[in-house]
């Protein structure tokens, strides 16, 4: 009798204790995704919402794992695209034999390619984003199939283009352009099926993920195009939303509407009607929740969709079109401005602080802030300067920084910005790749030699990139230099292993002694040299003069050779003139590009990226267009030097 009543009270204790265990049990969920695109963002936060609401929170009693097989998708080649089909099915068999509690799929790829690993393995599936269930492998759009379900961004065409006909009664004909993304080849198709019974033709133009979309824009314009209508396609979401922004620089010109069928921020768009992307992924955690807190099997939860299409109008964009939509329309609708709430983030990457690179990134942001963007307002910016001990630097030291440039780089694709500066060369030089290939859109600045950061010519960047640089003509600033020194026939130049520097006197080196009869001394040292003996080697060689060229070496230990060469050429009576334009102890002209301006005019480049979607690759490589002459009074006179009249009425005084 004893023994029994001992067995009951232990029965009591382990049933009281049971809901406590359950309570501390913690769920593993892993994520899978195609590419990192905002609307996916928007999906995941909506699921992840829905379940800390049912008790499940990140770090107390859930875990989250997050896998996004991010490739150059607008560039993809055939082989590129099996690439990344053997990479989802190899994150779908890690995904199997780490056994979590329950796999969400971001997306018809993800959904498509991973499903029967992870289902066979006995793992429940979720998926979300999904516009059209039967092409990521369900059975109809209302049921999935066995250990499975989800929800679709699924919406009713129909009654969806009845919508766009009753905001537009006079729109007969509209245009759409897609890519290979299925799903924007069954919203066209869906939209081309139904369109006849709405009094409605539809004009579609396939394009490659890469191609611009203002051609194929101006044909469907030329065959009657009304109104444009944005289906559910990845083409619209990468590299910064660049299609839409060219779409709506074409909409504005010609003044035809646009329609996306897409809720998610489309640059140009003045109507949206469809699915929204953070209530599908709500929908998709609403059955999470019940498959792991209440046992439900996924087969045999309906695949869920949005009950009512939401309808948003963007006010900003009607009133340029000085439009009135029907008031059925507008009651309907959630009012936005998404021009006034676009946020900006760019992130800005160089070596060294130095204050000529300061100069360049401030004109850059005083372009930006002159066309609307502003710090703190409506631009997120993070700059992140590399600063190492530049002078001292040796072989491990250098390697060390190339390794810090390319992980700085890694950090910033992962980060997806909307578009990232580059200052000097060699942040440029080896960011870019990086960049690029995650289809983040470059601007580089302050580069003196475009070669030697890795672009194509002087004019021409390359895939993903572009510019200004300090470069300048060589031939007409050894002119200049003539014209101020007719007397001279040999200078000296003194250079580090700087690029910039080293072009710069192979090039004067090169194109003196035919353009002006000026014969070129030069002289490599090492950084933390000290400038003063190899002045006085040159000048015992017959340097009547000393040019400086664009190095960082002049501008280390806070201009500690430039002070240096001040005290020889004050000791020597020799002069010094520079091919940089940075204030320069001991130079009494500069003859160069301006760093400021550089800077200005990378920002007028990205300007044009983010507020009309230009594609970097189409914009050629800026420079300064009038070289800049600046005389500094006061070095001429400690040095009792008299330039001629030319060279002072054509050049800027400074002290």
């Amino acid at each position: 009798m004893k023994w029994f009543v001992h067995v009951l009270l232990m029965l009591f204790i382990l049933g009281a204790a049971a809901p406590a265990w359950a309570e501390d049990r913690t769920f593993r969920i892993e994520v899978l995704q195609v590419t990192d695109i905002e609307p996916f963002q928007k999906s995941y936060e909506g699921f992840l919402k829905v379940l800390e609401e049912g008790g499940l929170v990140q770090g107390t009693n859930l875990s989250v794992n997050r896998t996004i097989i991010s490739f150059d998708i607008e560039r993809a080649g055939i082989w590129k695209k099996v690439g990344v089909l053997m990479r989802i099915r190899s994150e779908a068999s890690r995904i199997a034999r780490e056994k979590p509690d329950l796999v969400l799929t971001i997306g018809t790829p993800a959904t498509k390619y991973a499903r029967d690993t992870i289902t066979e393995a006995g793992i429940p599936l979720v998926f979300t984003a999904v516009a059209i269930p039967e092409a990521a492998g369900c059975r109809s759009l209302r049921e999935a199939g066995p250990g499975f379900t989800g929800a679709t961004l699924h919406m009713n065409m129909p009654g969806s283009l009845q919508k766009v006909r009753q905001a537009f009664p006079s729109v007969r004909t509209i245009g759409m352009v897609h890519s290979d993304d299925e799903n924007g080849i069954a919203h066209v198709e869906e939209a081309r099926k139904y369109a006849e019974a709405a009094g409605i033709t539809i004009l579609s133009s396939e394009v490659n993920k890469n191609e611009n979309i203002t051609p194929a824009l101006e044909d469907l314009a030329a065959k009657g195009a009304q109104a444009f209508c944005v289906p559910l396609d990845t083409y619209y979401g990468i590299r910064n939303y660049e299609a839409c922004r060219a779409l709506e620089v074409f909409s504005d010109r010609t003044r035809i509407p646009v329609v996306s069928f897409a809720i998610m921020r489309v640059p140009g768009a003045m109507l949206y009607v469809g699915s929204d992307f953070g209530t599908i992924g709500e929908l998709s955690g609403r059955q999470a929740l019940r498959i792991l807190k209440e046992g439900a099997r996924p087969g045999e939860l309906p695949i869920l969709m949005q009950d009512e299409p939401k309808i948003l109008v963007d006010r900003n964009r009607i009133t340029q079109f000085n439009l009135h939509l029907p008031s059925d329309i507008m009651d309907a609708a959630q009012i936005v401005d998404f021009t006034r709430d676009r946020m900006y983030r760019i992130e800005v990457l160089q070596v060294t602080d130095i204050e000529p690179f300061r100069k360049s990134y401030e004109g850059f942001l005083r372009v930006l802030r002159d066309n609307g963007i502003v710090a703190g307002k409506n631009l997120a910016i993070n700059l992140k300067v590399i600063d190492y001990d530049l002078e001292e630097a040796g072989l491990w030291d250098k390697m060390g920084v190339l390794m810090r440039i390319r992980n700085e780089a890694s950090r910033i694709a992962d980060l997806r910005p909307d578009l990232v500066l580059t200052i000097g060369t060699p942040a440029t030089r080896y960011a870019r790749e990086t960049i690029v290939s995650a289809g983040i859109p470059l601007v580089f600045t302050a580069v003196a030699i475009p070669e030697a950061a890795g672009c194509r010519s002087l004019r021409e960047a390359g895939p993903g990139f572009t510019g200004s640089t300090l470069y300048m003509n060589m031939h007409n600033a050894l002119k200049i230099v003539r014209l101020a020194f007719p007397d001279i026939k040999r200078v000296g130049v003194i250079y580090s292993d700087d690029e910039n520097g080293i072009a710069h006197a192979e090039q004067a080196a090169r194109y003196g002694p035919v353009d002006v009869d000026i014969s070129f001394l030069t002289r490599e040292v090492s950084k933390n040299d000290r400038i003063a003996p190899f002045a006085e080697e040159l000048h015992r060689k017959g340097a009547e003069a000393f040019a400086v060229p664009l190095d960082t070496y002049y501008a280390l230990r806070n201009y500690e050779a430039a002070r240096d060469f001040r005290e020889f050429s004050l000791k020597s009576r020799t002069p010094i003139f520079s091919f940089a334009l940075v204030k320069m102890p001991g130079a009494m002209m500069y003859v160069g590009s301006d760093f400021g301006t550089i800077g200005e005019l990378s920002g007028s480049q990205a300007v044009k990226i983010l507020k009309e979607g230009a594609r970097p690759d189409d914009l050629p490589i800026l420079q300064q267009e009038e070289l800049r002459i600046l005389v500094d009074t006061a070095q001429l006179r400690e040095l009792g030097y008299k330039l001629p009249l030319e060279i002072l009425q054509i050049a800027q005084e400074v002290e």
